[in-house]
């Protein structure tokens, strides 16, 4: 991985720079054989815009500026580019081990449910809890169950089994694991 790559796919500094360049590198894994200088530009370039301002929305302390489904949602797509960098080629470019706003945020996730059971709502967020899949992921990289309190709660319920926002990911969690 080159640091230095220009950047290929997106500098937002919003959720949709994770969304973008996860999908970006996954491409350019997927078509590597066909054409490397050029899938080796594009997973460079999503790396290095992701590093110049894909960890904006989170501060440094964790909490997500843009809610708790929006949190969920960009940073399973961060997981996913981290998890694929990791796999394929033994580094996280920076990613993970670069961001205290990312690794912290976990620990933020777990305080967006009240004693009610109700999400705190950001306005973004649905009031209704389900299944938030960056947890699996930050347990295994943090070596921490804890992180998964309140998963453990929505498998016991049954939401796993049933249609939730991100449920077309769920498989994800093998990889994340």
């Amino acid at each position: 991985l080159k640091a230095h790559a220009p950047a290929l796919v997106t500098e937002a500094e919003n959720s949709t720079n994770a969304i973008c360049n996860s999908a970006a590198v996954l491409a350019g894994l997927a078509t590597y054989e066909k054409g490397k200088a050029a899938a080796a530009a594009l997973v460079d370039g999503a790396v290095a815009a992701n590093l110049a301002s894909g960890f904006v929305p989170y501060d440094v302390y964790g909490a997500y500026n843009e809610g708790y489904d929006h949190w969920a949602h960009s940073t399973t797509y961060e997981a996913i580019l981290i998890t694929a960098l990791e796999k394929i080629f033994a580094t996280d470019g920076g990613l993970y081990t670069k961001s205290t706003g990312l690794t912290g945020s976990a620990t933020w996730a777990l305080f967006m449910i009240g004693s009610s059971g109700k999400v705190f709502n950001y306005g973004d967020a649905q009031e209704e809890w389900e299944p938030k899949l960056p947890n699996w992921f930050f347990a295994r990289k943090e070596s921490n169950v804890d992180l998964l309190y309140n998963e453990k709660q929505l498998y016991d319920k049954g939401a796993y089994k049933e249609s939730f926002s991100e449920f077309r990911l769920l498989p994800t969690i093998f990889a994340l694991m």
